[in-house]
């Protein structure tokens, strides 16, 4: 769903999960194109009054992925719903709306889709997601709720490597705020329930990624490196696995990072980092021995710079200072986002940092954590780059 309408998107939203879909929300023009080429969709429904790009133009960007497009628009006149059509949406519905309207369109729309097959099968394992019924060599398997919602995307994904990211956001939605590892909890279970008594393993862990589903016997051998598109800045590949982040901020902007995390799962999500440090740091705390160890192998170094922090808290001079010893090394790319203004030209070795100041004028907050994820894709890319010459 595309709508930066948040009270338009949550009444959507909260229909759609009752009928039993799964939703996610795009607010900007520009993380619809993001989410729509890196996600397979089988309905965006979609605003054209966006704040950064006309809706239109969201649409000329992601019709040759083939998801369905319903437009939904306050754009009334006729001419306007000819042109919507024509530019390749399926459907075109005029606010005010009624949900139920809106919701039979789509029914339809999706009815027009490919069908899916009714009983999804790998090897000898039998998924029938109508029933919600698995068996294994003709044995009944119960599954929790969950565990079916994973092993069916698996399923419907065999031989496709899929990250813990992916995975979360599919069965879970794409602003869950909880750890990725919880994927491999869940991957125990089903683990111990479909393959620990059966010769032959269906699932298989890929290193330094996630999880694929197969049947055939030596499978993640013939894994390839990812390639993470035409989503990704010029010259960055996965191969080798995504890098290692490592993120740390203000306890109490903790909020306002939620948007740049959002940039961070899509990386995450798209390969370009394997994973990340998430650090919400109270001023005079003293540093675990665990964070300073995460910090030490950490391969790209977010941190936020303000006055509070900079004067004299012992924690994040201590993380500048390794993080620029790293930098030194060419062990490390370093970024550092400012949300307030501080002197941090006044702190020695600062200048080893790209420095991302705040956003001023047009644009606002979304634009600057755009610019800051656009720093930190620029730092992997460089990263990169060395991986290549080194090889």
């Amino acid at each position: 769903m595309v709508e930066d309408e948040r009270r338009i998107s949550e009444h959507l939203r909260r229909g759609f999960e009752l009928a039993g879909y799964s939703v996610e929300i795009a607010y900007t023009g520009a993380q619809a194109i993001d989410r729509v080429y890196s996600t397979e969709y089988d309905l965006v429904i979609l605003d054209l009054g966006l704040p950064d790009i006309d809706g239109l133009q969201v649409l000329q960007k992601i019709k040759n992925r083939k998801p369905a497009v319903l437009i939904l628009s306050a754009r009334d006149s006729v001419d306007d719903r000819v042109i919507g059509l024509e530019e390749g949406a399926d459907d075109y519905l005029v606010k005010p709306f009624s949900f139920v309207e809106v919701l039979a369109h789509a029914r339809v729309l999706l009815r027009r889709g490919q069908p899916r097959p009714e009983k999804l099968r790998v090897g000898d394992l039998m998924l029938d997601p109508v029933r919600r019924k698995v068996m294994r060599n003709n044995e009944n398997i119960e599954l929790a709720p969950k565990e079916f919602s994973i092993l069916e995307y698996m399923m419907r994904n065999k031989g496709r490597p899929l990250s813990r990211t992916m995975i979360v956001e599919h069965v879970w939605d794409l602003d869950y705020d909880g750890l990725t590892n919880i994927v491999d909890v869940y991957i125990r279970h089903l683990r111990s329930k479909i393959d620990d008594r059966f010769p032959t393993k269906l699932i298989h862990t890929v290193p330094a990624l996630g999880y694929m589903f197969d049947a055939t016997e030596g499978a993640i051998n013939d894994v390839a490196p990812l390639n993470i598109g035409s989503n990704a800045p010029p010259g960055i590949t996965t191969a080798g696995g995504g890098l290692k982040l490592f993120l740390s901020y203000s306890h109490k902007d903790k909020k306002d990072v939620d948007e740049l995390r959002k940039e961070l799962k899509l990386m995450e999500r798209n390969g370009l980092i394997q994973t990340w440090s998430d650090h919400a740091l109270t001023a005079g705390e003293k540093w675990e021995d665990r964070i300073l160890q995460e910090l030490q192998e950490a391969e790209v170094i977010v941190c936020q710079l303000s006055r509070d922090f900079l004067a004299s808290d012992f924690c994040v001079l201590k993380e500048l200072q390794v993080a620029i010893e790293r930098k030194l090394a060419g062990e490390a790319e370093l970024i550092a986002y400012v949300l307030k203004d501080c002197g941090w030209k006044e702190v020695s070795g600062l200048n080893q940092f790209q420095i991302l100041l705040p956003a001023r004028g047009r644009g606002g907050r979304d634009k600057y954590w755009r610019d800051v994820a656009e720093g930190i894709q620029q730092a992997v890319k460089r990263l990169q780059e060395k991986r290549t010459l080194r090889s």
